[in-house]
């Protein structure tokens, strides 16, 4: 019986497929968490969009003819928008939907700034209202916290400019490590 080479996590390979040029490297995760499974992102390099499979099988048991398997699930069709190729999403585990990464990126941004300007416009009125009952400055900061996991922006109103001080210990009582991450505002 023929032993396998075994996968090692730089493994990658590069082939053409429909005239289109693809990479695939395997990802961190693989080998990160005990018992995840292969990961692998493929990308088309001309336009940079990938794609990630998952195989029930540990990392360590796997081998470099698991990952050539996974390569060959790559399936393209036309962009819905633009008719550039896109990776298929019933065969690509992808959020592209089976848009091209360059029709992706732009809705994405679009999508983006929106909530940019919604998330302004709801300042605005907050910011109006809280200087009609007595309010001067806001602090817009990043809570940092002390135990771990993410970080999230707050914002802190008070009836005159603050000092460091305050802000400082408001950031504390709030549980951030960190506590120059601010920006102050006057309403």
């Amino acid at each position: 019986m023929r032993k396998c080479a075994m996968l090692n996590k730089d493994y990658t390979k590069e082939w053409k497929q429909d005239g289109i040029i693809f990479f695939a490297r395997i990802d961190p995760c693989s080998w990160m968490y005990k018992d995840y499974g292969l990961q692998i992102s493929i990308a088309n390099t001309k336009d940079k969009g990938w794609i990630k499979r998952n195989l029930d099988k540990p990392f360590e048991k796997c081998i470099v003819e698991d990952f050539e398997k996974l390569c060959t699930y790559v399936h393209l069709i036309k962009c819905k928008k633009c008719e550039k190729m896109a990776f298929d999403p019933k065969y690509s585990s992808t959020n592209r939907k089976g848009l091209c990464e360059n029709c992706f990126l732009g809705q994405l941004e679009r999508d983006y700034k929106e909530i940019v300007k919604k998330g302004q416009r709801e300042t605005r009125k907050r910011d109006e209202k809280l200087k009609k009952d007595g309010y001067t400055h806001r602090i817009t900061a990043w809570i940092h916290p002390k135990e771990g996991g993410d970080d999230r922006c707050v914002d802190i109103y008070f009836s005159r400019k603050p000092t460091k001080t305050m802000i400082y210990k408001e950031l504390k009582n709030k549980g951030s490590r960190i506590l120059n991450d601010y920006s102050i505002f006057t309403l």
